[in-house]
């Protein structure tokens, strides 16, 4: 698995908990890991869905243990709830989630926690209760603002951009690379589309489902190696995916790199005149990347924020 990830240019794996062995492997995992400055994330389930072994659904003992285990590995950098939004309301109200990650916490502060978390689930209301208590947002993509489904990339930039608006956090793009039980198959042209989108605007893009040496495997591997040679620096947070699969921590270009070229010039002064609008207006088809101060729409005050990083071709940007 590891030289896998390794020929994938992933820098990030999210490793879902089950049974007691996958417990069991997973110290055997962490040094192989740290060794490829490959970063772990743990996820576990939640209760309605089944019994993480272990410790099942006592989510202190897991953040407990998990603290205890980062300090001996570091790469393992954080840990998730699977799911854990269609559950809000009964059991990981904010009270809940404040006592077993404070646990964590208390035995490694650096160990992060953040919710799987849909669009649906995500209301500013859900922002406001859960202020402070989450690290991160992993967040599986599937065009809920308009039509739930794996074939429309569309509304990647939306989306992402609404939620870190709303909860002012790094929001980890989960791109669907394997069936899902509802909403089909993505195609490789698919998540290729959201891998582009996704390195774009999130903090950190993840493909859920390893796909093994198949058309998708050469998609991913392609971003994968990309994003890997870019010259910016990486992101604060390390991310991940889900079961089987592989995720990448992508390093964060300039916000005003439209193109993704790594400098910020006059094709994308040319990008950022196509969404100017003035205020109290939404972006233009909402390419929210344009909207660098959040107050949901493109103005004065971002075209200075814009000005103050352009600086010509082949230079990388100043932020």
């Amino acid at each position: 698995m590891v030289s896998n990830l390794v020929d994938l240019r992933a820098d990030s794996f999210e490793w879902l908990i089950v049974r007691q062995r996958d417990w069991d492997e997973l110290p055997t995992f962490l040094p192989w890991a740290q060794a490829f400055n490959i970063k772990a994330c743990v996820c576990v389930l939640p209760p309605v869905e089944g019994k993480s072994e272990p410790f099942g659904s006592d989510f202190g003992a897991w953040a407990e243990a998990l603290g205890k285990l980062s300090l001996k590995y570091p790469v393992l950098e954080a840990w998730t709830i699977d799911d854990m939004s269609h559950y809000w309301g009964t059991d990981f109200t904010p009270e809940k989630v404040r006592t077993f990650a404070e646990r964590g916490r208390a035995v490694n502060p650096k160990l992060k926690f953040g919710p799987t978390a849909y669009w649906p689930e995500l209301f500013q209301s859900v922002a406001e209760r859960y202020r402070g208590l989450f690290d991160f947002i992993i967040f599986p993509y599937r065009s809920e603002s308009s039509v739930a489904g794996l074939a429309d990339p569309s509304k990647v930039e939306y989306e992402v951009a609404t939620i870190r608006l709303r909860f002012g956090i790094p929001v980890i793009l989960m791109i669907y690379g394997a069936p899902h039980s509802t909403l089909g198959s993505p195609t490789p042209r698919y998540v290729d589309d959201c891998l582009i989108r996704g390195y774009r605007c999130a903090d950190g893009v993840v493909v859920y489902g390893h796909p093994w040496y198949t058309d998708m495997y050469e998609v991913v591997r392609r971003h994968y190696g990309d994003w890997s040679r870019r010259p910016w620096p990486v992101a604060a947070l390390a991310l991940p995916a889900t079961s089987a699969p592989l995720t990448t921590r992508p390093a964060l270009r300039s916000w005003a790199d439209a193109d993704g070229d790594g400098d910020v010039d006059l094709a994308d002064f040319l990008a950022f005149q196509k969404v100017f609008n003035g205020p109290n207006h939404p972006p233009n088809g909402c390419p929210c990347w344009a909207d660098h101060d959040g107050d949901v729409d493109v103005d004065v005050a971002d075209l200075l924020a814009f000005q103050a990083v352009l600086n010509g071709p082949n230079r990388p940007p100043r932020d």
